[in-house]
Parts: structure tokens; C-alpha cells; sequence
């Protein structure tokens, strides 16, 4: 039995079944399994947000990073609906980060695809997500994510290990020199759990349980 204390009720385990948001895989699937795009610029590292649910925090641990590591690149996306708050910040940060950032706001989902693909890794915000597209995006497309504990629908699709506090800069750091060291060795690929093909399965099972039949009633 399983009991939801915010709404004080009680649901019989039998009756669960738990259906995750599916990843489009057509959007991203060319890009994934295009060899022209399986080099990696591990000195990259990306940012695809909304500027709006953390990209202060962001650029706080991207200023530590640089002044230990001058290679590193930051490529700032975004879903672009927010963008028009943040016109004399981003002339701020073109300014001060002439050489190490890239601000590329929206791209259609092939340029958004090949950015994640050949990049090192991704970055989380600190916003609290009901879902994070963006990092079973990044899975899907075989790159790592960095994330702050307090970004949601973490635990479902990354490796916990970088599950790390952002205001920690350093645990950032050597994340990310724990992945350009290590890149070659590791296999960054999305749960089935979140495809098509595996929820097709689990709602057609669904639809055909005896519990999914309308209940009968005495005439």
C-alpha cells in the first residue's frame, strides 16, 4: 500500500504502474548515429536551460573553473523564451568572456544535437525541474551531465555520482577533469525506460489488464 501524506491517500501497489516521459527519439536519432559527429571537444562544456532557473549560478562556477583551467569553453543554449531579460547580461558576459564563451541562444534540434554530442558534458541548472528534458536528451546522445542536487528528475536518468552541490565549484571541477581524463571509458546512453518502444509496451499491457476494464453495475 502505498500513502501520499501531502493528500492523505492511499493507492493499492497493484494498481501502480509507473510510465515515464518518453524522448522523441527521431528529433536527435540522425545525430546520435552520424559518425561525422562522434569527435568531442572535451574542453567544452554546455549549458541548455532557460537563463531564468539558474544561469547566475552557472556563470559563478564557470568564472572558478577558468581561472584554473583557461581552456575550458562554455556554450550557453536556450529554449529562447526568456532570453529578451537577459539583452545587457549577455553583452555583460560577451565582454568579460571574450575567449572562453559562446552564447548560441536557440537552435533548431539538429544544431542543438550536434552541440550535446560533441561536447564534454552538460550542465544542470539549480532549478527545480518536474522533468529534465535536457538531460535525457544528453544521455541519449552519449554525453555525461553535471547536475546540482537541487535540480529535479535527476536520479531516473543520470549516474548519481555527479549528483554534486554547485556551491561547491571545485566538485564541478573535478567532475569535469574526472570526464576528460576518463571520456573513452565510460558508456553514456539513456535508459530504455524512456523510449518509445518500451512505454508503447507498457501501455498496450495496461489497456489489456483486468484492472483497466470499466467496472460493471447492476441495471
Amino acid at each position: 500500500m502505498q500513502r501520499c501524506k501531502k493528500y492523505n491517500i492511499c493507492i493499492e501497489n497493484h494498481r501502480l504502474t509507473i510510465i515515464y516521459n518518453i524522448l522523441y527519439e527521431d528529433d536527435f536519432k540522425y545525430i546520435k548515429n552520424c559518425n561525422l559527429s562522434n569527435i568531442k571537444n572535451l574542453n567544452n562544456i554546455v549549458y541548455a536551460s532557460a537563463w531564468q532557473k539558474g544561469i547566475h549560478k552557472i556563470i559563478e562556477i564557470f568564472d572558478y573553473i577558468i581561472k584554473i583551467d583557461n581552456n575550458i569553453k562554455l556554450i550557453l543554449l536556450s529554449p529562447g523564451y526568456d532570453l529578451h531579460n537577459y539583452i545587457e547580461y549577455k553583452k555583460y558576459l560577451i565582454k568579460k568572456y571574450p575567449n572562453n564563451l559562446i552564447i548560441l541562444g536557440k537552435l533548431n534540434k539538429y544544431d542543438y544535437a550536434n552541440i550535446i554530442k560533441s561536447s564534454l558534458c552538460v550542465l544542470s541548472t539549480s532549478f527545480s525541474e518536474t522533468f529534465g528534458c535536457v538531460f535525457s536528451e544528453s544521455y541519449y546522445l552519449g554525453t555525461h551531465v553535471i547536475a546540482d542536487f537541487r535540480s529535479g528528475a535527476l536520479k531516473e536518468i543520470i549516474d548519481n555520482n555527479f549528483i554534486i552541490n554547485y556551491d561547491n565549484p571545485n566538485q564541478v571541477y573535478l567532475k569535469i577533469k574526472y570526464l576528460q581524463k576518463n571520456h573513452a571509458t565510460l558508456n553514456i546512453k539513456l535508459d530504455e525506460k524512456f523510449l518509445l518502444d518500451t512505454n508503447l509496451k507498457i501501455w498496450l499491457e495496461l489497456v489489456k489488464s483486468p484492472l483497466a476494464k470499466a467496472p460493471k453495475y447492476p441495471e
